[in-house]
């Protein structure tokens, strides 16, 4: 029997949905900017996610950290 994992990064399941939602939140809490753009911070925390970073704190407490230093970026 394969595990969900053997899909990982390809495939989410609602496990993963849930601790990226939560993260997402949680992240979005944290930065403290109200003109974070919330699609963006879901973006980073993605990414993050399929990068290895599973745990819901820490995955709220790198993407709250990239959020705050891209808040007013604009790129070109």
């Amino acid at each position: 029997m394969q595990s969900h994992r053997d899909f990982f990064p390809a495939i989410l399941f609602p496990h993963d949905l849930a601790v990226m939602a939560l993260a997402h939140h949680d992240a979005m809490a944290q930065a403290g900017c109200d003109d974070l753009n919330p699609d963006e911070v879901a973006r980073i925390t993605l990414r993050f996610y399929r990068l290895g970073v599973v745990d819901d704190k820490k995955l709220a407490e790198v993407t709250g950290l990239v959020a705050q230093r891209l808040d007013g970026y604009v790129p070109s």
